[in-house]
């Protein structure tokens, strides 16, 4: 069974129906919706498998990862963005017999036009947007260190959670539709410098 972690600041209503296609799964235990920004927060049905973590801040996107992996009640996690869109019944049951530490989305599985049918390989074909959909163990999560906020938490999991691989899937998104704002650019900013200088490989 899956623990699935979506943090969010309700930029993007695709949420209501990733979270409904989550619910639904027969794979899928309990849904920890870390929410960074309550005071935004859209009107949204019942589902019994949610579990919502107000945190009383916006702990950003990686603390949020963290966290949520801590409450975690499976060894099986999803460590989801809120503006994802994916065949969830489909990628799930092919997740469940694959071995990993951690997994992502191969980068050309991402609002691809052609149909891509469920594959895995090693890692190295991690790049940018991998970190959209992660599949990780929780006994070989090591927490992403707390300097870096909204950046490269996907990277430092890659680094430290063993075998890591990457799934060729159809995903699509809009891309960062959370990160991209204005106000998390000084953030942004400092987390590329902290990377670089201390957890580079």
């Amino acid at each position: 069974m899956y623990s699935v972690i979506i943090p969010t600041i309700w930029k993007n209503l695709r949420i209501i129906e990733l979270i409904e296609q989550y619910n639904d799964c027969p794979l899928v235990s309990e849904i920890l919706l870390i929410d960074n920004m309550p005071e935004k927060k859209v009107e949204m049905p019942y589902y019994e498998k949610v579990n919502v973590i107000h945190s009383g801040e916006n702990l950003y996107v990686n603390p949020s990862w963290n966290l949520g992996v801590e409450h975690a009640e499976n060894e099986d996690i999803i460590i989801s963005n809120d503006d994802i869109s994916f065949d969830v019944n489909a990628t799930l049951d092919f997740m469940k017999d694959q071995e990993y530490g951690c997994a992502g989305v191969h980068p050309i599985s991402i609002n691809a036009e052609d149909e891509h049918p469920l594959e895995i390989y090693d890692g190295d074909y991690i790049g940018h947007g991998w970190g959209v959909l992660l599949f990780v163990k929780k006994s070989k999560y090591q927490p992403i260190p707390s300097e870096l906020k909204i950046w490269f938490g996907d990277n430092y999991i890659a680094n430290t959670c063993f075998p890591n691989k990457s799934v060729l899937m159809n995903l699509y998104t809009e891309m960062s539709s959370s990160s991209s704002s204005k106000e998390f650019l000084s953030i942004i900013r400092n987390d590329i410098l902290e990377y670089r200088a201390k957890f580079a490989v």
